[in-house]
């Protein structure tokens, strides 16, 4: 019976063991990636944003202004309270089009990346670190 308790003990990996719980951050941040503005040719994957109505987006999170998105530069928000629950607001043309919340704790990471996926029409929140370049702030130096 101690040799399977030993055994059992060796597998258990040393981290679990001596893990500290990791220090939550007092702040969060969102970045905002360029929109692919909208063209006249026919939605395929080769032209995702082929046949798009809106115009120009907005996002407003929490009570910060406004801000508007623009096609070759992405932008950071302010820092945000990283316990608080966040809303975001999108809107299209001057008009409400999505809306939700979000808490930092709900991802691995406390620096988000807010994208429209202009395929789809639709506005996606993830860690920064699966969005790769789409979350660039300034699209023109992607390479």
């Amino acid at each position: 019976m101690r040799i399977v308790t030993v055994v059992l003990l060796a597998m258990i990996p040393a981290s679990v063991h001596s893990s500290q719980p990791k220090p939550v951050p007092a702040t969060g941040s969102v970045c905002v990636a360029a929109v692919e503005p909208p063209n006249g040719g026919e939605k395929s994957l080769a032209n995702p944003a082929g046949g798009n109505r809106v115009q120009h987006y907005s996002i407003r999170i929490d009570d910060l202004p406004l801000v508007h998105t623009a096609p070759d530069k992405g932008f950071r928000t302010a820092p945000l309270e990283y316990s608080k629950k966040h809303v975001v607001r999108v809107f299209g043309d001057g008009k409400p089009v999505a809306s939700f919340y979000f808490k930092f704790s709900e991802f691995k990471s406390n620096e988000l990346c807010l994208f429209f996926n202009s395929l789809y029409e639709t506005w996606q929140l993830w860690d920064m670190k699966s969005t790769g370049k789409w979350c660039a702030r300034d699209k023109t130096n992607l390479n």
